[in-house]
């Protein structure tokens, strides 16, 4: 299912779920003229490179300039011989590590048969981008890879109109403080194909016992993203995973499938929120019960999908202050639409009267022991 085409893109300055959407997409590309000012002495930069194959993909990248477009010839790029990185510890396949501007971000686009392959679910990250900033990503396929997109240190970038798919683990990751990024009507499916428990489609962070290895201890600030519009499915775990540390995130208008999920590490929801200060609005979940699947939702019988919407609070401070509107969630399974671990009941978290539950055999809201939750209208 391809998405939508994004008519709006980064919402920069983001603070919060007081945002009402995103602001224009940068303009287009200007082919056949240049980026160059009148005192430049370097050669101008050409406004499009055309790539055809995995070398010329590679090239293009390590000399990307503000302003520019890189389009993807149809075909696939294998990820074999263009392993990003000179030392050998670099996972990512294709690296991106130049920024845009806000004025002149940098394109990368191709249609869907344009295929960027990461060498495999057990190889590396398809694509890998670390202090890159103000990028648009849009239109072509990232599949076969240990991890989908990866974004470190890296804000202000648009992925719209992409498919991820065949990937080991995660689809698309947001980390180290990568913030006020958007991905968009975009299809990510068939995710922890190599890694069940870690086969998220979106994941927003890192987990506490990450932050030793990707924000030197402190927590992971990826901040203010937005995920809109979107078609996940057939992921072996959560379909968005909102990690804790993060905050001011918008959440809106995806379609969600939990048909896939394999119920390792207690992943058993469409989206786990372990936040602070998100709007979840508008988005369309829908589950399909299968005959295998346990009837209650104990944690060691490793119940597949349990209820709709989760929020955790694994360390202080986190699952605060967020807010669920006008969700329409199609359970059927044996948890609650929106459920509350106890100690996020105080903390501020709205869940509107104007989401639809339906199927939900603990009831639409609920905590511990599915105990039932009222709404706020």
């Amino acid at each position: 299912m391809r998405g939508r085409r994004l008519g709006t893109a980064l919402l920069v300055g983001l603070t919060g779920c007081s945002a009402t959407g995103p602001v224009p997409a940068p303009p287009p590309s200007t082919v056949g003229r240049t980026s160059a000012s009148p005192t430049d002495v370097s050669p101008p930069v050409p406004d499009e490179v055309r790539v055809t194959d995995p070398a010329s993909l590679r090239a293009a990248l390590a000399a990307a300039r503000p302003g520019q477009t890189i389009t993807l010839a149809d075909g696939r790029y294998s990820g074999r011989p263009a392993r990003g990185g000179d030392d050998g510890d670099e996972p990512g396949r294709y690296m991106i590590t130049t920024s845009g501007t806000a004025a002149a971000p940098i394109t990368l686009r191709g249609s869907r048969a344009a295929v960027i392959d990461g060498d495999g679910p057990g190889g590396g990250y398809v694509l890998h981008l670390v202090g890159a900033s103000h990028w648009v990503l849009r239109g072509f396929t990232a599949s076969s890879g240990s991890k989908g997109i990866v974004l470190d240190r890296s804000s202000h970038d648009v992925l719209d109109d992409l498919h991820v798919t065949d990937i080991g683990a995660e689809g698309v990751h947001l980390r180290d403080s990568s913030s006020d990024n958007v991905l968009s009507s975009s299809e990510i499916d068939h995710t922890g194909v190599k890694q069940q428990g870690f086969g998220e489609g979106v994941y927003l962070g890192s987990a506490s016992s990450s932050w030793g290895r990707y924000s030197g201890g402190q927590p992971d600030r990826s901040d203010r993203n937005q995920v809109l519009d979107n078609h996940l499915h057939d992921t072996a775990a959560e379909n968005i995973d909102v990690k804790e540390g993060t905050s001011g995130g918008l959440v809106r208008g995806n379609t969600l499938d939990g048909d896939g999920t394999a119920g390792q590490n207690s992943a058993d929801s469409w989206i786990d929120v372990k936040g602070s200060d998100y709007l979840i609005e508008r988005n369309h979940g829908v589950h399909t019960a299968a005959a295998s699947e346990p009837a209650d939702c104990a944690r060691g019988r490793e119940a597949r999908f349990c209820s709709g919407f989760e929020v955790h609070t694994p360390i202080e401070g986190s699952g605060a202050r967020n807010t669920f509107r006008g969700n329409r969630l199609e359970v059927d399974a044996p948890g609650a639409g929106i459920w509350l671990q106890h100690t996020a009941v105080d903390r501020g978290n709205v869940i509107g009267c104007d989401n639809e539950v339906v199927g939900a055999g603990a009831g639409p809201y609920a905590t511990n022991h599915y105990s039932p939750l009222g709404c706020t209208p």
